[in-house]
């Protein structure tokens, strides 16, 4: 007991810093999601579309006002993103244990750069490729660095560094949010373009940068189990020393090339893909990806954004509100990687959508009743949001992500992300609805299932290597019985 208390690795600190120069690809994925909320109005004026109807602003304005066009425009800059992520998450299971994690994310960083780059053309057309090709790099990122990260820490603090990738999400939000705050707001369709929608659409070639730099010049080496996997045993023997205490690295060299089958090497990704175990990682791994889209959480952030509006039409304070929210989630996800420490994976899911569910069906019977006249509904509307977010990001947004990187490799974890962005498009299908009492009901049911599914499906892996998981799901429900009945 005393020796699985023990430290087995060199520096925490030096591992935080790996994380979070991979994890810079979780902050351009914020970023990229949430930018163009603040240049909407300018990009109507850049591509010449009339925002207004009657061509004036109005003090309290409603999507009513604005004309077919902006709508239009909007809603195309919008999905060319998660289409562009969607394909890159379908490539790249053909290309990530080709060229490596760190090789493939640092080509993540020149695609978005040059996707920043087209985005500068003032043309409707360039920028939609652009948006495209941003997405693209946003669905490498989403692919690989959730699998770097898991595959550079060790199990004893694999939790906490899985949740930096979702707390770098928030952070690119907040980001986002924080500049559109400094920003002069469009007045009128006649003020001139400033260009200040370059910079910001330009932003995340900054950080593509700075992350390429980082890969380049600190984070030299690819993953151990990379190397293992590629018969490069003495280069990942290297990473093995550069992050373990030298009395530990044949222990867990051993325990990381140790197969299912208890064979020596790491087994090969086609024959494992033909076994039982794999198959079931796999379906769970896309499903809970899925559910973790259909919890509505874009839907309820649509919703805080109407309630903000009805308490105050100050845009400015909207934005404060807005931010002080994303600032609670990126809070809660830390929270969320400390209760998986402790709880482990499975619970802290099983909690989180059992939350979300009954959240949901409270927020699908406040909206049956008009919010807008009702102002102690607006105030329990807002407690009841910040609620949602703090359960969703205590578990379910972060913890999704470590287990999805726990139970499978390059090709599953692939699979796993075009699920996610898949949940993504049909939720924002979903939100379309105008009725949004039956949107939050619909999204409480699949959240429902989601609880059953886990409920029957999962099971736990935290502080287990690869070669353990993969015996626990090739046994089912017995092989975690008997991990139990074992410690």
């Amino acid at each position: 007991m005393q020796q699985k208390q023990e430290q087995l690795h060199k520096s925490t600190l030096q591992v935080f810093i790996i994380t979070q120069i991979a994890c810079f690809g979780g902050f351009l994925y914020g970023y990229v999601i949430s930018e163009l909320t603040i240049v909407y109005d300018q990009l109507a004026i850049a591509f010449g579309v009339d925002k207004y109807k009657d061509n004036q602003i109005y003090n309290e304005e409603t999507p009513d006002d604005y004309t077919s066009e902006f709508h239009n425009l909007k809603t195309i800059c919008t999905v060319f993103m998660p289409i562009g992520a969607l394909v890159s998450s379908y490539i790249g299971k053909f290309i990530i244990n080709k060229m490596g994690r760190r090789q493939y994310m640092m080509l993540s960083d020149i695609i978005m750069i040059t996707g920043c780059a087209i985005a500068m053309i003032s043309n409707l057309y360039s920028f939609l490729v652009a948006r495209f090709i941003l997405g693209y790099a946003v669905g490498m990122n989403t692919a690989v660095v959730p699998l770097y990260v898991k595959e550079m820490s060790p199990v004893s603090i694999s939790g906490l560094t899985g949740s930096i990738f979702q707390i770098n999400i928030n952070l690119g939000i907040i980001l986002s949010i924080c500049i559109s705050l400094g920003l002069n707001q469009v007045v009128s369709n006649s003020t001139p373009v400033q260009g200040i929608w370059r910079l910001i659409i330009v932003f995340p070639a900054i950080f593509s940068t700075l992350r390429l730099l980082g890969l380049i010049f600190y984070s030299r080496t690819d993953t151990p189990f990379y190397y293992f996997s590629r018969g490069m045993v003495d280069q990942g023997t290297e990473v093995l020393k550069s992050i373990y205490k030298e009395e530990y690295v044949e222990e867990i060299k051993q325990t990381m090339t140790q197969t299912n089958d208890g064979d020596d090497g790491v087994q090969d990704q086609n024959q494992e893909k033909n076994t039982a175990s794999y198959k079931r990682r796999l379906l769970v791994g896309v499903c809970i990806q899925f559910f973790c889209q259909m919890t509505g959480i874009n839907a309820v952030i649509q919703f805080s954004n109407n309630i903000f509006g009805l308490v105050t039409s100050n845009y400015t304070t909207i934005n404060y509100l807005t931010l002080s929210s994303n600032i609670f989630l990126m809070f809660a996800a830390f929270l969320g990687s400390s209760l998986s420490v402790k709880f482990g994976r499975k619970v802290i899911l099983q909690g989180g959508y059992l939350s979300c569910s009954i959240l949901l069906l409270t927020f699908g019977i406040i909206a049956f009743f008009n919010v807008k006249d009702y102002v102690g509904l607006q105030v329990v509307s807002i407690i009841i949001i910040f609620i949602f977010y703090a359960c969703f990001n205590c578990s379910i947004g972060p913890v999704t992500w470590i287990f999805n990187s726990d139970i499978v490799k390059e090709e599953g974890m692939s699979y796993g992300v075009l699920s996610n962005w898949f949940g993504n498009i049909v939720s924002t299908l979903i939100n379309l609805n105008s009725i949004i009492q039956i949107n939050f009901l619909v999204f409480g049911g699949f959240s429902t299932v989601g609880l059953l599914f886990i409920t029957k499906f999962v099971l736990e892996t935290k502080d287990k290597t690869y070669p353990e998981i993969q015996r626990i799901y090739a046994a089912g429900k017995d092989g975690e019985k008997q991990e139990l009945l074992d410690n």
